[in-house]
This record gives C-alpha cells, sequence and structure tokens, in this order.
C-alpha cells in the first residue's frame, strides 16, 4: 500500500533540507509503508487536496495538518563554530523512554515528544545537524588531532553522552509510531574489512623494528619478546603468518552486506605495506568472492583530498579484480568533510564507509543506518551514500585496554541496548588476531560468532 504525504515548509532556504530529512526517515526499513511525498511551501497549500497524511513544518497553523513539528529555527543562526557551542541536547520523554534532540535554549528539565497533534522535538533542524556534520564543517583545528579529524571528545553526541545510541534511528521511530506507520525490525549487520598489510614478518628488518619496539616501548605494547619472536620463527619454517587469516576470514555467515577493502597504492609511510599484484591475493580475492563480499578500495593516506591519487589507485584496483570498484573506505579514517565527498564524486565512487570514530563504538552521526552525504558548500545533498562505521576492531580493544574478554563484555552490553531498529557496520582487520598482542583465539571465536 502507497500513501500519500504532503510535507509543508516556510520557506526556500528549508527546501532542500526538509526534503532531506523526511526522504531519509521514511525510507528507513521499520517504515512500514512505501510513501510518495509531496513537499510545498506553506503559503501555496492547497487544503482541498487529499493526503493520507500532512505533516506540517512551518510556524503557520495548518487546521486539518495530521503532524504539526515545533520548528526552533536554530540553523538559520549557525554561521561559526560559536554557534554550535551554543547548542544543547534535549531530552524528550516518549512511551517511558527517553529520546534526544537539538535546541538552543539552555533549559532543564524533559519535555513530551508529542502533545495531541504537536511534535515538540524539531525534528528537521535536529537531523539536518547530525547528518550534514555541520559541527566538522565548521570545526576549527585546534579541536583536530594530528591526522586532521575532529577529536570525538569535542563532538557533540560524545560531549553530551548519548554517542553509544542512535538518536536519530529513535527519534524515527517515535516519528513513525505516531503516524501507526512502524514496524519493529532486528538490528540489521553488516560485516567489512580493511586491508592495511598482508603479513607481519615480511623480513628480518620488521622483525627486528617489532622487538626493539617491545624491550623500549613495553608500556604501550601488548606483547613479550619470547612470543614475538617464536611466531617470527615459525613463519621461517613455513607456518601461516599471524596476518595470513582469510582462510576464515571471510566466511558465509548471514551479514546484510559483506564488504572488503584493499589498498592499492600511496605516497606516505602509512601505505604501500603490501603490492596489490602480488600474487598471493589471487586466492584471497578468489575466497572473499566465493563468500559474498563485495571489493572496495581502501584509499591511502593522502588520497581523502587528491583526486588524481584516489582515481590512480581506484583503477589500478579494478585492473587486479577485474571488478567496477564503487564503494571506498578511507584509510586511518583520513577524512575532510569539505574536500573528500568531492574527491569521490569525482572519482566516480557511489558508496562510502569511513565516518565512524577513532577510538571509541558508538554512532558518530546519530545513525546506524545509510544516508546520503551533504554537501555544506552548496546547499544540497551529494549523490554518495554513507554508510556510518559504528564498530572497529581496533577501538573496541582501546576501550578494554586490549582485553578481549572486557572487549566482549563491551559489545554484548552495546548490542543488547541496540539490538532493534538500527544497523551496525563492524570492521575487522585481518591483523587484529595478532597472538603475539592478545587472546586470538577468543578473539576469533567471539568474531565467528556475531
Amino acid at each position: 500500500m502507497k500513501k500519500q504525504i504532503l510535507i509543508l515548509y516556510d520557506d526556500e532556504f528549508y527546501r532542500e533540507k526538509v526534503k532531506y530529512v523526511f526522504d531519509f526517515i521514511f525510507n528507513l526499513p521499520f517504515n512500514k509503508f512505501f510513501v510518495n511525498i509531496k513537499y510545498q511551501e506553506v503559503k501555496q497549500f492547497n487544503n482541498k487536496i487529499c493526503y493520507d497524511v500532512i505533516i506540517n513544518y512551518s510556524s503557520k497553523n495548518i487546521d486539518n495538518a495530521t503532524i504539526n513539528i515545533n520548528v526552533i529555527d536554530f540553523l538559520k543562526s549557525i554561521t561559526s563554530y560559536t554557534d554550535i557551542l551554543n547548542l544543547y541536547s534535549k531530552e524528550y520523554d516518549f512511551e517511558n523512554t527517553k529520546i534526544y534532540g537539538i535546541s538552543n535554549l539552555c533549559d532543564k528539565g524533559s519535555l513530551n515528544f508529542i502533545e495531541d497533534d504537536i511534535i515538540n522535538l524539531d525534528i528537521v533542524s535536529t537531523f539536518f545537524f547530525h547528518l550534514s556534520r555541520l559541527e566538522e564543517y565548521y570545526c576549527p583545528s585546534k579541536y583536530k588531532d594530528l591526522h586532521g579529524r575532529m577529536h570525538s571528545k569535542e563532538q557533540f553526541l560524545v560531549k553530551n553522552c548519548i554517542f553509544r545510541e542512535p538518536v536519530l534511528d529513535q527519534i524515527s521511530v517515535a516519528f513513525l509510531k505516531s503516524l501507526d506507520y512502524y514496524k519493529q525490525i532486528e538490528t540489521k549487520k553488516i560485516m567489512s574489512h580493511d586491508i592495511d598489510v598482508l603479513i607481519k614478518f615480511s623480513n628480518f628488518y620488521k622483525y627486528l623494528r617489532g622487538a626493539a619496539r617491545i624491550l623500549f616501548k613495553k608500556k604501550n605494547f601488548k606483547g613479550s619478546l619470547f612470543s614475538f619472536t617464536k611466531y617470527y620463527l615459525k613463519s621461517l619454517m613455513g607456518h601461516h603468518d599471524p596476518y595470513q587469516t582469510f582462510s576464515w576470514l571471510f566466511h558465509k555467515n548471514f551479514f546484510d552486506k559483506k564488504i572488503v577493502f584493499f589498498m592499492s597504492g600511496g605516497t606516505t609511510d602509512y601505505d604501500n605495506l603490501y603490492d596489490i599484484k602480488d600474487p598471493s591475493l589471487k586466492e584471497v580475492f578468489k575466497t572473499a568472492f566465493d563468500n559474498g563480499y563485495e571489493i572496495g578500495l581502501h584509499p591511502s593516506y593522502t588520497s581523502f583530498k587528491d583526486k588524481r591519487q584516489f582515481s590512480k589507485e581506484k583503477i589500478k584496483l579494478e585492473s587486479v579484480t577485474g571488478q567496477k570498484i564503487t564503494s571506498s573506505r578511507q584509510h586511518i579514517l583520513h577524512y575532510d568533510i569539505i574536500k573528500t565527498p568531492q574527491v569521490l564524486k569525482n572519482s566516480g565512487i557511489s558508496n562510502d564507509f569511513t565516518l565512524g570514530f577513532q577510538d571509541q563504538i558508538g554512532f558518530r552521526v546519530g545513525t546506524g543506518f545509510e544516508y546520503y552525504l551533504w554537501n555544506n558548500k552548496e546547499d544540497r545533498k551529494f549523490n554518495i551514500i554513507e554508510t556510518p562505521l559504528i564498530i572497529m576492531d581496533g577501538c573496541l580493544l582501546i576501550e578494554s585496554e586490549y582485553s578481549v574478554e572486557k572487549a566482549i563484555k563491551i559489545h554484548s552490553e552495546f548490542f543488547k541496548k541496540n539490538k532493534f531498529d538500527t544497523q551496525i557496520t563492524y570492521n575487522f582487520h585481518n591483523s587484529i588476531f595478532d597472538p603475539v598482542l592478545l587472546n586470538n583465539h577468543k578473539l576469533k571465536l567471539f568474531y565467528l560468532n556475531l
């Protein structure tokens, strides 16, 4: 059954933003109806035309509106990072749960999400703020790390301690319930892998560097010289290198999607840790394909703002795999909110998987679901779909201080809270299952049972 929906807005400033937000909400998998949406400026509204639902996001009173949404109208006031700092998290009550919007008023206490036909939470402003990454667009360099990434602790969701839950997905559930359009779904899962390096012991020099790291930086390195040397000698005697995990890393377990990202070049010390033309990769590619994986590009460190370098690596990967490459995830999550989407667009990438935290698990964008990247310069969306990264193996281990037992517990608690109505994209590296660093057997069992 297809529903006819009319959404009203005040003026030209909101036209693309309103469309951006509600196209996202009504295409979420827990919306039980197909919809045909018409967007109209409120001054052009003709109440003689019949719709299944009329949503009024304007300052004008519409008598026959199904739902009226409170317009806080803080988006027009954001022109700098100082304006971002003047925004606050606001609690709303809905069916004995808390959901979180954004306000420019520092008032304590919570409101009801909906009263009669009025939704008090400004859905459009809240969604647009998170999805467009306005805080990253305006973020000054003093709040960025050495890779130019905004520190997670400076981000709105982290500062307000709500990054562990998908606040936008929760608002969407409440909104669709208010229309009786909601159907619960089990959380969707995507498995991904970044292949940064193929083998641990590529030569004797690498062994010496690793041994020195253990001897002189023990406090920052989990592992012993004995175990490090043991696995090095085993690799010399023909045993599998610890990073050669592909035979079981790519498996047929059910996920809603599976994708693996390979590197194929680079110009810095962060890159070129293997040759994409390495003959051993033919079997790795075959194993990935046989187990239902898509192959994507893991672009090198400088490619996030270098279209020529990005395209060069993409062409090289396509020539080796014989596949058209349309997906990518930036190496070290090296991403510029202004430059990188333009590089992706110019290079023929339609799906990106980069936006997640670099040091913790959680919902950096407020949702686990795919959405279109936003062009803040031109005030319109890019035709590039972003799939947020929610759980990366390294982040999980950072939080657990490299205790696999603690990591499993953290994941269990996280998944229990997010068992329904969102999507979790995982990233497990082939090199994380390192017996020198941790209990790789227990980590492998955890991974295989996700």
